[in-house]
């Protein structure tokens, strides 16, 4: 916070502020695929695979959330202008 303010951040900042409730949109994708196989009476292999996608949230409503560009000391506010 202190770099911040002297104006020397080194790394991006964020904030996010919903005014209505609920406004964050979030997708997870979740794949698992499983297998059992009985080897012998005393042997029993389970193999499982799992994939996940966790997409970045966004908005319901534009202008909700945004990020901070230390690079000419502005925020980007999602859903304006061209702005995903």
């Amino acid at each position: 916070m202190g770099s911040l303010l002297l104006d020397l951040p080194n790394s991006s900042s964020g904030r996010d502020f919903s005014i209505m409730f609920p406004t964050f949109r979030a997708w997870q994708f979740f794949w698992y695929v499983g297998d059992k196989w009985q080897a012998t009476n005393k042997l029993t292999v389970d193999l499982g695979l799992r994939w996940e996608l966790y997409p970045p949230g966004t908005p319901a409503f534009p202008g909700e959330f945004s990020n901070y560009n230390p690079v000419n000391n502005t925020f980007v506010i999602a859903g304006v202008g061209a702005i995903p």
